[in-house]
């Protein structure tokens, strides 16, 4: 059996991991009916993150919608204040929010 890469090379000779962190709807699964603080929240997108990147995670999709970024960003931080990664082997991705269109009616 052939073996596949796990990695994408770009125009500019980088390799991206095909596979990544979503960013979107981490929330710890103890708090189903949405009891805990939004500081108890946070700290899980932090935690999240952190424990992924320890676990090999190169690549993290988020998006501002997803209003995590602080958190998302504090997981990373941590990553490599501890000197598991460096800031240069991991991509961070997002998208441009949806733009709302404008319909100009003629009067």
């Amino acid at each position: 059996m052939a073996e596949t890469s796990n990695k994408m090379k770009l125009n500019n000779g980088l390799e991206i991991p095909i596979m990544g962190l979503g960013t979107t709807r981490i929330r710890n699964l103890d708090d189903a009916n949405n009891s805990m603080s939004e500081e108890d929240r946070n700290k899980d997108v932090e935690e999240v993150v952190n424990n992924s990147i320890k676990h090999g995670v190169r690549l993290i999709d988020t998006v501002s919608k997803y209003e995590n970024e602080v958190e998302v960003g504090k997981g990373i931080k941590r990553a490599i204040d501890e000197g598991i990664v460096k800031r240069e082997d991991l991509f961070v991705i997002t998208k441009s929010g949806q733009m709302k269109k404008k319909i100009l009616k003629k009067p």
